[in-house]
């Protein structure tokens, strides 16, 4: 069988669309009271409808609402267009960001989120040995101040000489940090790895010329 050096987990068969996609992975994430930020970034989606069936927010009119269901409105610092359909707002305090997620005039609204990104991230580990299960690695990985919150084995890619396509156990683990910073090196049975960024891996959507991490709908697109 052949290595195709390629690592990652298998495809999802079941497929999905855009909107179960971003739902499965839009769970509900607020800022922690134990990290301090310089900025506390929201954002804040239009929601689909018939009415706007262009997907365009407003962002004065977002505005308009943030300044209403704010408790503290002086710690605001600037709103302004991340995209067609979403509206970036920055804030001063976790607590005015937490509150703009949570509130529920926000939420029948729009879609307001903190991304994960903001207060995770992501490293790789390698070398690390192929018998060690999630939970072993999870329970066992030494940090030291950082704060690991999940830990997942990679998969490797492999292609047979009849051209089959399986997944096997690779020796890269993906770990995720709480914060926005991660460690060097992390130790692991008192045996010191090194912890690289992680780089999610670019999809290139030959039909509709797009790049993502990720496809919506395998059946109706090809890469």
């Amino acid at each position: 069988m052949n290595e195709m050096g390629q690592e990652g987990d298998p495809p999802d068969k079941k497929g999905g669309t855009r909107e179960t996609t971003e739902k499965k992975e839009r769970e509900t994430i607020v800022y922690q009271e134990n990290h301090a930020y310089d900025r506390y970034r929201v954002l804040v989606q239009c929601k689909r409808s018939p009415d706007n069936p262009t997907n365009f927010i407003s962002n004065q009119k977002c505005g308009m609402l943030i300044n209403e269901i704010v408790t503290n409105k002086s710690d605001a610092v600037e709103i302004r267009r991340f995209n067609r359909s979403k509206i970036l707002v920055v804030r001063t305090s976790s607590f005015t960001a937490n509150e703009i997620v949570m509130n529920e005039r926000m939420r029948n609204t729009y879609n307001p989120f903190v991304p994960f990104n903001y207060v995770n991230r992501v490293g790789i580990l390698r070398d690390v040995d192929e018998d060690f299960d999630d939970n072993l690695l999870l329970e066992s990985i030494d940090a030291r101040q950082f704060r690991v919150k999940s830990v997942q084995r990679l998969n490797r890619k492999v292609v047979s000489p009849t051209r089959e396509v399986s997944y096997v156990k690779s020796r890269s683990v993906k770990v995720i940090f709480d914060g926005q910073d991660i460690p060097s090196h992390v130790f692991l049975f008192y045996c010191k790895i090194e912890c690289a960024p992680f780089i999610q891996r670019v999809v290139q959507c030959y039909q509709t010329t797009t790049t993502t991490t990720s496809s919506f709908s395998p059946e109706l697109v090809r890469f």
